[in-house]
């Protein structure tokens, strides 16, 4: 343990827990500038809409006591406020988490505490900078290579031109931690969170796989007395940007369906309706 962390000599254990800032990040508070001395944690809620409060009692439970914070690291997609009275009033100042230091390793950038407010917070909140931005799930369209078989692709793809892979990756699995829209036919649905979950599982599973890499598949069902065969797979978008995890949820249509996207968000009430997916729990009201 550095002797800079304010714990010199009096460790005597240390429990490491599992720990992803894309799912729930936390805050890292130091006495010292240059991100050295005492340091305290603060997390974040589960839920992504709010922020989490600490007034001086919650701090001095955090190990930073003293109102001696002068700086700080913020995981990206996160913010601070930092506020000159207990019980979030007084002057304030927000800190932001817009970028890593390293992409790679998730390794945070040091900050100092400014306009004024350099050892003088007495309450604070730690919360996601966007309270709440949505991941988008979609079915897409896959084009037919011969009559009855497809080939699709699955994995990570990047059309930003100002974000690394790693980076948009994170943001990405940031998004899905706070929730899923499913955009629908007619109008965008929130889906709940048992099925977010899931989804959000299977995606970052599918994006390490290469997305070079066709895979071919059959629909073989009976395409009707109207004909048509169609493929359909499930695709998870970035908010607000061009990035996307093609994932391996595909879903063969026929006949009138064939061209015809879903009504319905994997993983429940394929070909179904949106009602229907509402009254199984896979939609919000």
């Amino acid at each position: 343990m550095n002797a800079a962390t304010g714990q010199d000599n009096r460790l005597d254990k240390a429990i490491l827990r599992p720990y992803n800032a894309s799912m729930r990040g936390a805050v890292t508070t130091f006495r010292d500038s240059g991100c050295k001395g005492e340091t305290g944690r603060f997390d974040t809620l589960d839920d992504a809409s709010q922020p989490a409060r600490y007034n001086q009692a919650d701090m001095w439970t955090h190990n930073q006591r003293r109102l001696s914070i002068s700086s700080v690291m913020v995981p990206k997609g996160y913010s601070i406020k930092l506020h000159a009275d207990d019980g979030f009033g007084g002057k304030s100042t927000v800190i932001h988490g817009d970028r890593w230091n390293s992409v790679n390793n998730e390794e945070m950038v040091c900050q100092a505490v400014g306009d004024g407010m350099d050892s003088k917070t007495k309450s604070l909140e730690v919360y996601r900078t966007s309270f709440g931005q949505l991941a988008k799930g979609d079915w897409v369209h896959v084009e037919a290579t011969e009559s009855i078989k497809f080939t699709y692709y699955m994995g990570f793809v990047n059309k930003s031109s100002y974000e690394e892979t790693d980076d948009e990756k994170y943001s990405l699995n940031l998004q899905m931690s706070e929730g899923i829209s499913f955009e629908g036919v007619s109008e965008s649905e929130t889906i709940t969170e048992e099925y977010s979950s899931e989804i959000t599982t299977d995606t970052m599973s599918s994006e390490e796989r290469d997305i070079n890499t066709g895979i071919e598949i059959p629909c073989t069902g009976s395409v009707g007395p109207e004909g048509g065969v169609g493929l359909w797979q499930w695709v998870v978008r970035k908010n607000e940007s061009d990035s996307w995890v093609q994932t391996g949820i595909t879903h063969c249509r026929y006949g009138a369906l064939a061209n015809v996207k879903p009504e319905c968000p994997w993983p429940a009430c394929i070909g179904g309706t949106v009602q229907a997916a509402k009254m199984t729990g896979l939609l919000s009201e």
